[in-house]
């Protein structure tokens, strides 16, 4: 005859079971709160650093003092917070715009000094702010600040062709470039232009056509025929394409993770998981049209390759120390990754845990050992430790 457990038994198997669900709950809200307490302690410091003028100037960085660079990419980055966790001070927000519409104006009219104030990436970041959080008189300036991006594509309008490294990509912004040149073209830039031209609707089938050859070439995609190699051999066309992607296939020095040799002694640019992020990003920005293979390939590399504690595929051993240089970056550009790709799993938790070690007794976060890469700065520091949070 089956026993069946007494009342006092189940009773207490009950109380074990509603324990270890309320101390589940518990230790969620607790991590939930954490993360809260961050993001509320990284806006007000980030909201009290603004400037009276409505812009952010570094005092870490004398290039970046003028603001044109950090303002837009802040506030880009403030106005995602939802309400619920900090809400967004509207006479804040006004304020860093009429900066940011006065900075674009001198910037289309030549009249600030574009190389150290990244042009093309402000006006990147200015286009997708003054789309999203801006007002219908600043119609005229976005419609310019897009044909100012679509026109600094590198191609054939700038006498570049499909065979050079640069086509398709954007580079700083230099005006100085003579017919062919490219000067600085990197990953990281192009794909933020192409999310700010998506996000405005300026997005064409020229442009894309073009990107998507840059893409190839970063990505180290066999179908860009630029990057098949001189043997013929099947089995070093499997070694360039593993999916992930590296930074710039003009500024080779710029490119954290260096380069290796396949079998046939074929050099070729190691994936990197920063540049793999960007890189997945620019092809997310594409939407339907994106090539859904290279977007896989990417992704699988990405999870694949999964370490939060530095970028992998560089090197710890490295001189240049890249993965110690480049901990708050990573760690934003893979949670907009993630994010974007609906990503599951405690990765949210574990950027967390990261981000308290480099949080300082005023509410920023900054990374010490960040300096060539900005993380030092306080204000750069603590909008990427924003990104991840987010």
């Amino acid at each position: 005859m089956m026993k069946y457990p007494s009342k006092t038994a189940l009773n207490n198997l009950i109380l074990v079971v509603l324990s270890t669900s309320l101390l589940i709950q518990c230790q969620f809200r607790q991590t939930t709160d954490e993360r809260t307490q961050l993001i509320q302690k990284i806006c007000h410091f980030l909201w009290q650093a603004q400037s009276p003028d409505g812009a952010w100037h570094s005092s870490t960085h004398g290039l970046l003092k003028g603001g044109q660079a950090y303002t837009p990419f802040i506030i880009s980055t403030l106005a995602q917070v939802p309400d619920s966790i900090y809400p967004l001070p509207h006479p804040k927000l006004a304020q860093a715009l009429q900066f940011i519409r006065q900075k674009m104006h001198k910037q289309l009219a030549g009249e600030v000094n574009l190389v150290l104030e990244y042009p093309v990436y402000s006006a990147a970041y200015s286009l997708q702010v003054l789309t999203l959080w801006g007002n219908a008189n600043d119609k005229k300036l976005r419609q310019q600040l897009a044909q100012y991006l679509i026109n600094q594509q590198f191609g054939e309008k700038r006498h570049l062709s499909p065979t050079h490294p640069a086509y398709g990509g954007w580079g700083f912004g230099e005006t100085r470039l003579l017919a062919g040149e490219a000067g600085h073209v990197d990953l990281s830039i192009t794909r933020r232009v192409l999310q700010a031209l998506a996000i405005s609707g300026q997005l064409n089938d020229t442009i894309l056509a073009k990107a998507r050859q840059f893409l190839y070439y970063t990505q180290k995609n066999p179908q860009d025929g630029r990057w098949q190699p001189q043997v013929d051999s099947l089995k070093s066309q499997k070694r360039f394409f593993d999916g992930g992607f590296y930074y710039s296939p003009v500024v080779l020095g710029a490119n954290k993770a260096k380069w290796a040799e396949d079998s046939v002694h074929q050099k070729y640019y190691r994936s990197y998981a920063t540049a793999t992020c960007d890189g997945l990003l620019a092809w997310l920005a594409f939407g339907q049209r994106a090539d859904t293979l290279a977007v896989q390939s990417a992704q699988k590399w990405l999870l694949a390759h999964s370490d939060l504690h530095f970028p992998a595929g560089i090197s710890p051993n490295d001189p240049d120390q890249w993965h110690e240089v480049m901990i708050l970056y990573h760690l934003a550009v893979r949670a907009e990754a993630y994010r974007k790709l609906s990503i599951k799993g405690n990765w949210q938790k574990s950027m967390l845990e990261i981000l308290r070690k480099f949080e300082q007794k005023d509410g920023s976060v900054l990374n010490p050992a960040g300096a060539r890469n900005k993380e030092n700065d306080p204000l750069l520091g603590s909008a990427l430790a924003l990104l991840a949070l987010l």
